[in-house]
């Protein structure tokens, strides 16, 4: 499927108040779309769903009003195009301007989406999830997500900043933390299991997975940077 729509022009298009296309023009310079077969279809079956609900709501009756829709994408003849749409009623219907969206600014559309779904799956997670400096010496945490403060008791700004090993205490495993510091020097992949503590000074035991972040093409952003996975096991819970 297309990801974007390599046209010259605005897509004009008419519609019934119940979102049939009557007449559709424009959007010269593209062999893959040819607006005029557009009509007979139905809005809601070619625009994502989305978009489809942000112009129905805002066009349905008869009062004047008008809408814009950032980003839509209209899918015909397996291809997506996409599209920032403003449109306005008629009174008896509808009429909308499509404005493709060339490749640099689909991409960075994309990469916003994918930035933020990645930002909310992390932070609703239920894994405490934490991302460290690049020093073994003295690392600190740069970042914490909610699950990771509720399970430490710490909050972010008590956390950020500070070396992880706030959490340990006189049952900590050694041998996990010189096995951990081996895996951050080496850069790669470890997990382990060990107990640590609260700020209220309960103890709890964690499992942890870390692997160091590394960009699209495999190359370590930060040597030591790590994302921290704390887990508490269900058979820990249920004593």
């Amino acid at each position: 499927m297309a990801a974007y729509a390599d046209l010259l022009e605005v897509v004009f298009i008419e519609a019934s108040t119940e979102g049939v296309i009557t007449k559709s023009f424009g959007g010269q310079g593209s062999n893959d779309f040819v607006p005029e077969q557009l009509v007979g279809g139905a809005l809601q079956q070619l625009l994502n769903p989305d978009a489809y609900q942000q112009i129905f709501q805002a066009l349905a009756g008869s009062s004047p009003r008008r809408v814009l829709v950032e980003s839509a994408v209209l899918t015909w003849q397996q291809h997506g195009f996409l599209f920032r749409i403003s449109g306005k009623n008629l009174g008896e219907g509808w009429a909308l301007a499509l404005l493709p969206l060339g490749k640099a600014e689909v991409e960075e559309e994309w990469a916003l989406q994918e930035s933020d779904m990645f930002r909310m799956a992390v932070e609703d997670a239920y894994d405490g999830i934490c991302i460290t400096s690049d020093c073994i010496v003295d690392p600190h945490m740069v970042y914490v997500n909610e699950s990771f403060c509720q399970h430490t008791g710490y909050s972010p700004e008590e956390l950020i900043g500070r070396n992880p090993k706030l959490l340990q205490g006189k049952d900590t495993d050694p041998t996990e933390i010189a096995s951990l510091r081996e895996a951050l020097s080496l850069g790669t992949a470890w997990k382990g299991k060990t107990f640590n503590y609260r700020k209220d000074g309960s103890r709890y035991f964690v499992e942890w997975h870390m692997s160091p972040l590394r960009t699209d093409e495999g190359e370590i952003v930060s040597p030591f940077g790590m994302t921290v996975r704390v887990t508490i096991p269900s058979r820990i819970l249920l004593k």
